[in-house]
């Protein structure tokens, strides 16, 4: 039986998706987006090709639209996750002057405000292994009408300590997201 690899992408007019069987080469299939419900489309897109869903070994969406609601601060509040000590990180941003010596430099405003960003324990090596125990002690709000974020160094490395991180949302409200 053939199996499948798929990888999703919804935006704003439409949704691309890239099939790859493990009998042959990658199909790339283009479907108008379904606004009323994004995964509308994204079935529509695969089912047209796949005719069982359960033939599919691996599935990784991503969504512009998303993306885009974040960049144009639409949609929920955002909480930003991330190691203690490395919170004021984010604020500084040194890493994208394009005039170093500019004198009228002025940063940007932030996509989240220092506010909503927050530190949990927790130190992964460069290759993945565990220097330090997740722990969520710390500031984090507990029930929030928000999206969390918790950007990751070495997610394929160690895929754990993000996947523990998103417990903290479930049940709480939350959405996460990675």
């Amino acid at each position: 039986m053939t199996r499948y690899q798929v990888s999703a992408d919804i935006g704003g007019t439409f949704t691309d998706i890239v099939i790859q069987p493990s009998d042959g080469p990658a199909f790339v299939n283009k479907v108008p987006t379904t606004r009323e419900n994004p995964a509308e489309g994204v079935i529509n897109g695969i089912s047209g090709v796949i005719p069982d869903l359960s033939a599919i070994d691996y599935f990784v969406h991503g969504t512009t639209v998303g993306l885009n609601a974040f960049l144009e601060r639409r949609g929920e509040r955002v909480l930003l996750l991330t190691t203690r000590g490395a919170r004021d990180s984010y604020v500084i941003a040194r890493g994208n002057r394009d005039a170093l010596y500019d004198l009228r430099y002025q940063k940007p405003e932030q996509l989240v405000p220092r506010r909503d960003v927050h530190e949990i324990g927790g130190r992964l090596a460069w290759d993945g292994s565990e220097l330090e125990p997740l722990c969520r002690r710390g500031n984090v709000p507990h029930r929030s009408r928000a999206a969390p974020r918790h950007p990751h160094r070495h997610p394929p490395e160690s895929p754990r300590h993000h996947r523990r991180c998103s417990h903290y949302a479930v049940g709480s409200g939350m959405c996460w997201s990675h």
